[in-house]
């Protein structure tokens, strides 16, 4: 994981010197990389540098999502309240069984969960759902020292962010060990350290 990380790293000043025409073909270039990566669950690192590639690399995750997707966020920030990954979202949430489990650090944005875009959506199409959603608060007598804002899909793929100021983070649609990592963490430490906000079932 640190060499993945480092990796990041460099691939991120490449990008930071590029302009114009280059750095257009190459965003066109990355996109379509993403794609092929989700649509043949390919085991290779996809590094993340902007706000937008977050969102395209979350809305693949949920499009290729069979079943579950858990999510580590800060309090489900701008890219939660986008309409390409509220639409995904809610597109996952009508398959039978699907899962949606989310741990939040800190207050959720908005102040209450039924005021956030997401929950919103999912509020207002609840007769549809054909699986569970569930929101968690961390406790905040816990503290993260180790681990990073992450999403996990199906135990097979991920993106885990390391420098979440700058919405910088690391991706890889086929390393299942990884990704089952991550899921063990997320079931085993963060929500037996959270308490439930929120929760939306099968009607």
């Amino acid at each position: 994981m640190k060499e993945q990380l480092m990796e990041a790293q460099r691939i991120d000043t490449k990008n930071d010197v590029l302009k114009g025409s280059e750095k257009s073909a190459m965003e066109a270039a990355y996109y379509l990389s993403i794609d092929e990566c989700a649509k043949e669950g390919r085991n290779q690192f996809i590094e993340n540098s902007m706000q937008a590639h977050a969102t395209y690399l979350m809305v693949k995750l949920f499009q290729n999502a069979a079943q579950a997707v858990r999510l580590f966020s800060g309090s489900m920030g701008k890219v939660y309240a986008s309409p390409e990954l509220i639409k995904e979202a809610i597109a996952f949430l009508q398959k039978s069984g699907s899962s949606l489990n989310i741990v939040l650090e800190n207050d959720i944005d908005g102040g209450h969960p039924d005021r956030h875009p997401l929950i919103a959506a999912i509020n207002s199409i609840k007769e549809h759902i054909k699986g569970t959603v569930i929101v968690r608060k961390l406790s905040d007598d816990f503290k993260i020292t180790d681990r990073k804002h992450f999403m996990v899909m199906d135990s097979k793929a991920y993106r885990v962010e390391y420098d979440h100021d700058n919405t910088k983070a690391i991706a890889n649609f086929g390393d299942a060990e990884r990704a089952t990592e991550w899921v063990n963490y997320f079931d085993n430490v963060l929500v037996k350290k959270s308490s439930v906000i929120y929760e939306a079932h099968i009607a």
